[in-house]
């Protein structure tokens, strides 16, 4: 992943909800930055999300802005703590810059995940012969060593499929990435089958759109949107292309794909349709894998 396009999610979203709180309270940044024994210019860039705020002067900026609402408050205090919040991705920084370990602490803690691919299989549903066939084929120079962190590192950040309570995946597919048959037709063959076991799981919704069905919504590109049910809300969209990805947090963003997605899932085949067809494709790969055996 690639990009700075958004240094640290939180931090940013942070601030943002503390302007707005700011302004509807009327108190001037300088009378606020002033209250926290601070220059102006600081609170500017916390409210930007360039700078971190201390637990204690976030208190005294909710108690000067008269946030009495304790779920708001206690909200506002789980974000600040999340900002810096680490977790098992970290023994991966050799590998991931800020912005992958960032989306991953998002992903991380999402309710509801809707993700659109053109192309591939997502990294959350990919199997690990799957997985390393495509990162070796997208970097034919990478050395082995990098290739197997990597493939390790799906794996784990699949784990939250296998939680209790895990968030509730909607993934389309357009059929294209059913044919293209990545590390060979045994591997996709088992690629396809495990599709179909994650898509009858209660919380996995998986559809296709099928060839058949000619330009759709989904030809703008792969996407996906990161939905949390917090009173401050963090939704986050990530945009991926021949660059890399970019993450987008802003309202209009996250709502136009939103509305976009809405958009491909009228195009789609319906689950149990979807899961047949995919059903039928594994079957005739594995078919011409043991012919070619």
């Amino acid at each position: 992943m690639t990009g700075r396009q958004v240094p640290n999610i939180r931090q940013k979203h942070l601030g943002s909800e503390l302007r707005k709180l700011r302004e509807s309270a009327r108190i001037s940044q300088k009378h606020a930055s002033e209250h926290i024994d601070g220059g102006q210019a600081k609170l500017s860039k916390i409210e930007t999300g360039r700078q971190h705020i201390r637990r204690l002067e976030l208190i005294a900026l909710l108690d000067l802005y008269e946030v009495r609402d304790p779920a708001l408050r206690e909200s506002l205090l789980s974000l600040l703590r999340d900002t810096r919040k680490k977790g098992w991705w970290h023994q991966h920084d050799d590998t991931l810059d800020a912005d992958a370990r960032e989306m991953l602490s998002l992903e991380a803690d999402c309710d509801r995940i809707a993700h659109f691919s053109a192309m591939v299989v997502p990294e959350l549903l990919q199997t690990p012969e799957y997985a390393r066939a495509l990162i070796e084929g997208l970097g034919p120079h990478l050395p082995q060593e990098q290739v197997r962190r990597r493939v390790e590192l799906r794996v784990q950040r699949q784990r939250i499929l296998d939680r209790d309570t895990p968030p509730q995946l909607i993934c389309v597919l357009d059929e294209g990435v059913l044919h293209r048959p990545v590390g060979g037709p045994q591997v996709m063959a088992a690629q396809l089958r495990r599709l179909v076991v994650l898509g009858r799981r209660p919380r996995t919704l998986l559809q296709v759109v099928p060839l058949c069905r000619g330009v759709h919504p989904g030809l703008h590109g792969t996407f996906r949107v990161l939905f949390h049910s917090s009173s401050t809300a963090l939704d986050v969209l990530e945009v991926t292309d021949s660059t890399g990805s970019r993450y987008l947090h802003d309202d209009a963003h996250v709502e136009t794909h939103r509305i976009l997605f809405d958009e491909v899932r009228a195009a789609a085949l319906p689950s149990r349709d979807s899961l047949e067809l995919i059903t039928r494709i594994a079957t005739t790969l594995a078919s011409t894998a043991g012919n070619t055996a």
